[in-house]
């Protein structure tokens, strides 16, 4: 999980893309994926530099991960976000809110 936002603060697209659930990225494209995943970036007002994984609360098959961005300036650049998981053959994957980096 902490893998994804990694990816996402290196702007590593296709790593990013790589640790999505089979149905998360049904039907969108690595490139489309790369553009919600700049927008998403975008849209925190800052440049993220790490992340923190706050809780991590597992139901069966899904878990549901409460995040911290943070960049420069402490408190002021930090954005908490939730990730959404499913297992897929043994390991956690990265399930996608259906606005994710859309206007």
């Amino acid at each position: 999980m902490r893998g994804f936002y990694d990816a996402i603060i290196r702007r590593d697209w296709p790593g990013a893309y790589s640790l999505l659930h089979p149905d998360a990225a049904k039907g969108l494209s690595a490139q489309e994926f790369g553009r919600r995943a700049e927008s998403y970036r975008g849209k925190l007002g800052f440049d993220p530099a790490r992340v923190a994984v706050r809780t991590c609360e597992e139901h069966g098959d899904d878990a549901t991960a409460r995040v911290a961005l943070s960049g420069p300036g402490g408190n002021r650049h930090t954005y908490e976000d939730n990730l959404f998981l499913r297992r897929h053959e043994g390991q956690w994957r990265v399930t996608l809110p259906p606005r994710f980096g859309q206007k």
